[in-house]
C-alpha cells in the first residue's frame, strides 16, 4: 500500500526486488470520512434530597453530536441506540431550583468527535422544592372603617391562615403578611352584629416572587361577627384602618 508522502525509499519491497520507476509519479488519494449523528443521553445517579422534585427531564446542549470512528465501532455505536452518555450526574448533591451543569461524553473505543468542542456537555435541570403546608395561627384581623364617626368590633379578632408552598417561600411570611376582606359588603351602621365570610391574600409588602409561589388555602375560622360602634364606645375587636 502507498502512503501520501510513499517515495521509493519508503515502499516496502520483497528481497532482490528493486524499483526502476513510478509512473505515474504522482496519485490523488479520496478518502471519505465516515460520520454518524449520535444522540446525547444525560446519566443520572442517586436521588433528589427530599425536599426537591423534578420539574422537567434534564435536557443537554447539545442534545446531537456528529461522531467518526471505524465502521465497526460505528455499528457497535448503531446497536447501542446511537447515543452517547454523560458522565453522571449526582441527583443527592443538588440543592438549587434550577440548575446548568456540565458533564463530559463518554465515547466507546475507536469512536471520535468530528467537532471537539462538543465534548462538553452543559445539562439544564429543572427542579423545584417541594410544596408543604403550612398553619399561620393568631393573625389579627384588619378590616377598613370608611366612617371617621364608626370603630369596629371584630369576632373572633384574630384567625388562623393555611398556606401551602416551597418552604424557602413559607419561611418569609408572619403574622404581619396579610390581608383580609370580607365576602360581602359590610353596612357601615350602628347597631347589630353582622356575619360575613372572610377571605384572606397576601399583602403587597410581600415580594412577588415569593408571593407567586404561595397560595392560600383556607381561613379558619371562615367566617366573622362584625359590629359598628359609635368610636369613643370602642371597647374590643379590632379596629384599624386597613394597612397596606
Amino acid at each position: 500500500s502507498l502512503s501520501p508522502d510513499a517515495n521509493v525509499s519508503t515502499i516496502n519491497l520483497p528481497r532482490d526486488v528493486h524499483v526502476i520507476e513510478i509512473d505515474p509519479e504522482a496519485v490523488t488519494l479520496e478518502a471519505r470520512l465516515r460520520v454518524r449523528k449520535v444522540a446525547v443521553a444525560v446519566t443520572m445517579t442517586g436521588e433528589l434530597p427530599s425536599q426537591f422534585q423534578m420539574t422537567d427531564k434534564p435536557i443537554p446542549q447539545p442534545q446531537e453530536v456528529y461522531v467518526t470512528g471505524p465502521a465497526d465501532a460505528l455499528t457497535k455505536l448503531a446497536g447501542q441506540g446511537d447515543r452517547l452518555k454523560t458522565t453522571p450526574i449526582d441527583l443527592a448533591t443538588l440543592t438549587q431550583s434550577q440548575q446548568q451543569l456540565s458533564r463530559d461524553l463518554t465515547l466507546p473505543e475507536g469512536v471520535q468527535l468530528v467537532n471537539s468542542g462538543d465534548a462538553t456537555i452543559a445539562v439544564n435541570i429543572g427542579i423545584e422544592e417541594r410544596a408543604v403546608v403550612r398553619v399561620i395561627s393568631d393573625v389579627e384581623i384588619v378590616l377598613p372603617v370608611l366612617s371617621p364617626a364608626l370603630t369596629m368590633k371584630v369576632q373572633p379578632p384574630k384567625v388562623d391562615v393555611k398556606v401551602q408552598g416551597p418552604p424557602s417561600a413559607l419561611s418569609q411570611l408572619s403574622t404581619d403578611s396579610f390581608a383580609f376582606s370580607t365576602s360581602s359588603r359590610l353596612e357601615e351602621r350602628i347597631g347589630g352584629a353582622q356575619e360575613v365570610g372572610l377571605q384572606a391574600s397576601l399583602r403587597a409588602r410581600v415580594p412577588p416572587e415569593i408571593a407567586h409561589r404561595i397560595k392560600i388555602l383556607e381561613v379558619n375560622p371562615p367566617r366573622i361577627s362584625v359590629e359598628f360602634l359609635p368610636a369613643a364606645a370602642q371597647t374590643g375587636g379590632q379596629v384599624a384602618p386597613a394597612r397596606p
